[in-house]
């Protein structure tokens, strides 16, 4: 029980409750962004395509698309930003947070082009929680736009020359999805990835109860030896004296 107490306390310290409320929170708010998602997205005409959160390989490489919509002009790789922040989020974190997408969807562009086999024109468009938010990355192909925008946006894109062929085009992703298990795969290494401090602590307590127990046993033996040499002791001065 005391062991118990200790671990508790520990993890009142480190904030450990903490994350996991703050991960199972996420989690629900996943939820509900991504039936938000889906519901605007079915303002776009119907001959569009939207793939929704689908893992991709090809050659050793995998990522994770949380939306992707399929249309002539063009894909849209649609990132809702509130999926990454937490709740008290600051502006500088918010914007840091936009870079290291940016840098995540240049490899998005360059694993769709390898699967189409074709530069295939890819906007990203960054779903802000906050009209407040700024884009630091001024490209044309990378935008930050509020959720009741996301339709307005791709349908008012200009025609391309070429349109794309979207069945063509969906045929080629869904034939690179990854398996099952290098989705749970990709999707495990995600939540190591963000959640190593909860994970060291579950995976430090065994170690640290053992080693409890061996310095509790070896205290307690001690203890014991201790008392039984001294009792021992007495008897052996008692019965001198008879």
């Amino acid at each position: 029980m005391y062991f118990i107490y200790l671990v508790h306390n520990v993890a009142l310290y480190k904030g450990i409750y903490n994350n996991i409320y703050n991960n199972i929170k996420r989690f629900v708010n996943e939820i509900k962004i991504n039936a938000n998602i889906k519901d605007i997205l079915k303002a776009l005409p119907t001959s569009n395509v939207v793939l929704n959160n689908i893992s991709l390989e090809n050659d050793e490489r995998s990522l994770n698309i949380y939306h992707l919509a399929i249309t002539p002009n063009g894909l849209y790789n649609i990132i809702p930003l509130s999926y990454f922040l937490d709740t008290n989020y600051s502006k500088e974190a918010a914007n840091s947070l936009i870079y290291d997408i940016y840098n995540e969807t240049e490899n998005i562009k360059n694993l769709l082009d390898d699967i189409i086999e074709e530069d295939v024109p890819l906007t990203t468009l960054i779903l802000s929680p906050e009209s407040d938010i700024e884009n630091t990355i001024n490209i044309d192909t990378f935008k930050l736009i509020e959720e009741n925008q996301l339709p307005f946006i791709i349908n008012s894109s200009e025609n391309v020359n070429t349109p794309l062929d979207i069945d063509t085009v969906k045929e080629l992703i869904i034939e690179n999805k990854a398996w099952f298990l290098d989705k749970v795969w990709i999707r495990f290494t995600y939540f190591i990835g963000n959640n190593r401090k909860i994970l060291s602590f579950f995976m430090l307590c065994p170690i640290i109860y053992c080693i409890y127990m061996i310095i509790l046993t070896i205290f307690y033996s001690a203890i014991t030896m201790i008392i039984s040499d001294f009792f021992r002791f007495l008897t052996e001065i008692f019965n001198s004296k008879l």
